[in-house]
């Protein structure tokens, strides 16, 4: 892995005081994550990331964001972002979407749900959805970056701005409103993108001004099993989408603005 790229996304969140190193206790998500998997890549290189933001907490925090072993490397394949919804309950300590687990077929979401019980950690009711949207996404989890969109309080679309500039991501996957509210100015909401069978969404003039290249998006609604808009029929379309994409990207070499509208 590229060091300076964990470096430059230390550096961003270091100010925002949401990754405290008091937020990561013996029992937190990441802790466990890291006893469990100490072989991955991002047990490892997370702590360099949290080694250097603040001593002490500031406001409600955010999930970590995860990588795939190889994701930072400069081995060539498309890279993935996938921008998901911060769970907006109280945080202790996790990774986003509890991703170590999710990316794990061993673990059934009766296992998760037995170390929520016995670590207090929060409950993730939209795992099995999450799962099953990723078995239909033809994703290398090696080259896979997955993060909530919204992490702070404030100006979160600069931060996040920021952060697909460092990860410079070839796909982005946007699971519900938030991501595209700043890359695209949507009128008429996710569930109307999602019905197409094409949902690539072209980014708006002016977002992500020091991309050159700029990334492919894709739309999804976001997979929560309270969400009564989501359908095996709107998640096979943004699938799909983003499935062709992939596919394109490795059979053509094709850069993304290619892809675009």
């Amino acid at each position: 892995m590229d060091k300076r790229n964990v470096k430059a996304l230390s550096e961003l969140f270091r100010d925002t005081r949401i990754y405290s190193q008091n937020r990561y206790s013996k029992n937190s998500p990441l802790r466990i994550f890291q006893k469990e998997y100490p072989n991955h890549t991002y047990s490892k290189e997370v702590d360099e990331f949290i080694s250097t933001q603040s001593l002490e907490a500031f406001g409600d925090g955010a999930d970590l964001p995860w990588w795939g072993d190889k994701y930072f490397s400069d081995i060539k394949a498309p890279r993935v972002m996938i921008l998901t919804q911060d769970s907006l309950g109280p945080n202790k300590g996790s990774v986003v979407a509890y991703m170590p687990f999710l990316i794990d077929e061993s673990k059934s979401s009766s296992d998760l749900n037995e170390y929520v019980r016995r670590y207090d950690w929060q409950k993730f009711g939209a795992f099995t959805r999450f799962r099953n949207l990723f078995k239909k996404l033809e994703l290398d989890n090696r080259f896979l970056y997955v993060t909530d969109a919204r992490k702070v309080s404030g100006d979160w679309k600069r931060v996040l701005e920021k952060e697909i500039e460092i990860v410079s991501p070839d796909v982005i996957l946007c699971l519900g409103q938030t991501g595209l509210e700043y890359l695209s100015d949507i009128k008429s909401g996710v569930t109307k993108l999602v019905d197409r069978k094409d949902t690539i969404v072209e980014i708006t003039t002016g977002r992500l001004p020091q991309m050159i290249k700029k990334p492919v998006v894709v739309a999804s609604l976001f997979p929560s099993g309270s969400n009564g808009h989501y359908t095996h029929e709107r998640e096979d379309n943004s699938a799909n989408t983003f499935n062709m994409v992939i596919e394109r990207l490795n059979r053509d070499g094709l850069t993304p603005s290619v892809l675009q509208h």
